[in-house]
């Protein structure tokens, strides 16, 4: 059984991520190449935010677990022996900048960011995987919202009560990030609701705190492009 989200999430979102999953699972390892087939080399990143491609594998381990590795069963390459029983696989938002040398007249500010995913497999029968992807889900939740008005209402006033849930999930830096700027919009042309705010409890602003200094003082919402 796959799981599966669309996120649209700055490098703030992406560091306050890895923290609370940090939080939650000491042991979760944040990893950029994964190399199963080609060496014995995992690179470890110290979040999301911090690695190099942008397809992340999320490794949920014990504390203390090293990566082995062994021949695979065809015998031309290298695999690891001991994954942990859950992997997250987290593709990064992107900046979109526009066609190189294009003179489009494009209806939002560039660049913009469009969407990402996060995907977990995992044994449907099974309430141990079950209750693992309800433990991310209700921290994807605290970080973002699916309730978002279309770009093509920015000047008329829409409440989150009055609008949908969509398919992504926007991350609350993104929606700072966007809202900062009167022609910004994210995933092709969504913005945050009129009476959206991110959230106010202590909770929240230790953790953003902390992704800031995880970031080593980028921009307030992680990065513009």
């Amino acid at each position: 059984m796959l799981w599966r989200k669309v996120t649209v999430f700055t490098d703030l979102d992406d560091a306050m991520l890895s923290l609370a999953l940090r939080d939650a699972w000491p042991g979760v390892r944040f990893v950029d190449d994964t190399a199963e087939s080609g060496g014995d080399m995992l690179a470890f990143r110290p979040s999301i935010a911090d690695c190099r491609r942008s397809l992340v594998s999320i490794r949920f381990a014990e504390e203390g677990w090293r990566p082995v590795f062994g021949a695979d069963r065809h015998g031309t390459g290298r695999r690891l022996l001991n994954p942990p029983r859950h992997t997250l696989f987290y593709q990064r938002s992107a900046w979109f900048h526009g066609q190189p040398g294009g003179l489009q007249a494009w209806a939002f500010d560039l660049p913009a960011l469009s969407e990402g995913s996060m995907a977990i497999h995992i044994d449907g029968e099974s309430e141990e995987d079950r209750g693992f992807v309800r433990s991310v889900w209700r921290i994807v939740r605290g970080l973002s919202t699916d309730r978002l008005k279309s770009a093509y209402d920015r000047d008329v006033t829409v409440n989150r009560r009055d609008v949908r849930p969509l398919r992504l999930r926007a991350g609350f830096a993104a929606l700072e990030w966007c809202r900062a700027g009167p022609r910004r919009a994210i995933a092709g042309g969504s913005l945050p609701c009129d009476d959206w705010q991110p959230p106010r409890t202590p909770a929240y602003a230790d953790l953003r705190r902390r992704a800031l200094d995880l970031l080593g003082g980028k921009a307030a919402t992680g990065t513009e492009g």
